[in-house]
């Protein structure tokens, strides 16, 4: 029950860093995107979140004492299988990174003056010299979602 109410608390926590606990758990604690958050890892994160309690009795709320580290599936294990699935349509679909980003950025008939500056940012990061695909929506077959 303890851990549980602590799980809880993390799960707030993020949220309320970033308005989403997946964009919290990559911002300050999986940074370099492995999926583990080793133990000093988690206390140096979350300490720079400036928590205000003590990180080490956080990490042993959250029945951790013994372990060396923790993963999103043991805070939120909905979104970790999400973010999974995610990672797999991204793989079947994109040829890489650079793929995903100029077929995003292919996609410029928004008024939408956010979605704008997205696709701006978007081509930046395709790089100059990336050719433009015409206009080609990005298809998303739902059966690549499933496991």
């Amino acid at each position: 029950l303890a851990m549980r109410k602590a799980i809880t608390m993390l799960r707030n926590y993020l949220y309320k860093k970033e308005a989403s606990i997946l964009k919290s758990w990559f911002k300050y604690f999986d940074t370099n995107m492995n999926g583990i958050i080793e133990k000093q890892e988690f206390l140096d994160s979350i300490s720079r979140m400036s928590y205000p309690g003590n990180p080490g009795e956080f990490w042993n709320q959250l029945e951790l004492a013994d372990a060396e580290s923790i993963s999103l599936r043991e805070i939120n294990e909905d979104l970790a299988i999400l973010w999974g699935k995610f990672r797999k349509f991204c793989g079947i679909t994109f040829s890489g990174p650079k793929d995903l980003l100029v077929r995003l950025a292919d996609r410029q008939d928004s008024d939408d003056p956010e979605r704008r500056k997205s696709i701006s940012l978007a081509q930046k990061l395709a790089g100059p010299g990336t050719p433009r695909l015409g206009f080609s929506p990005l298809v998303v077959d739902s059966s690549q979602w499933c496991e």
